[in-house]
């Protein structure tokens, strides 16, 4: 039992040897194999975790290689990795230390947080909470943000990352029209921050990301 009995589960994950217990302000990880302690398999045991939030979302949850990353609910967002394997002790750290999903231009609330949806593939790890849709970098530990997503969850059909949006349409990334359903793309630049200390002057970029 966790106590106290009427705080809500908001999720559970299978990680490493242990079963992730989230909850709105705590996490747990169960481990062991019987309760009998005459069959002398390693007995059940309930820790809990050196973190202050629980689970968002249980959705909002995803083993990313040798991590488990999941959205908390202080809107932070968390990997729970083993320190040390040979204790097999689980700690987390918090990988959305340069962003603030209450701020501009992402301007989500607390409210929103339950109904997160993510996904992990190709190293890049997928947290969409209503029209915005947050992009963490396993690689380059980065973020990016996309607009009208709009995904509502997701799945992987024959390596092919699809989703589901809110009118009902099913959606994947098209390798030939870079059109979002015949709609443009609204985009905006601002080349401020690249003005070398001269506007006028001429620059030259190696690559562009949209």
């Amino acid at each position: 039992q966790l106590t106290p009995n009427a705080t809500k589960i908001t999720g559970m994950h299978v990680f490493d040897d242990s079963v992730i217990v989230g909850r709105q302000e705590d996490i747990y990880a169960l481990r062991g194999r019987t309760n009998d302690t005459n069959l002398g398999f390693e007995l059940f045991t309930l820790n809990r975790l050196n973190t202050h939030t629980g689970f968002a979302s249980h959705r909002a949850v995803n083993i990313a290689h040798n991590y488990l990353i999941f959205l908390g609910t202080d809107g932070n967002v968390y990997a729970i990795q083993s320190a040390k394997t040979y204790e097999r002790d689980l700690a987390t750290m918090i990988l959305s230390r340069t962003i603030d999903l209450t701020k501009e231009p992402i301007n989500l609330t607390k409210e929103d947080y339950p109904t997160a949806v993510s996904y992990f593939a190709n190293d890049e790890w997928y947290l969409s909470i209503g029209d915005v849709t947050m992009v963490y970098s396993y690689r380059h530990m980065s973020w990016v943000m996309y607009n009208n997503l709009k995904a509502r969850c997701f799945y992987e059909l024959n390596d092919e990352w699809v989703w589901g949006r809110p009118e009902g349409r099913i959606a994947t990334w098209d390798k030939e029209n870079f059109l979002d359903f015949n709609e443009p793309y609204q985009s905006l630049w601002y080349s401020k921050p690249f003005d070398m200390g001269d506007a006028n002057s001429f620059k030259q970029f190696r690559e562009f990301f949209l």
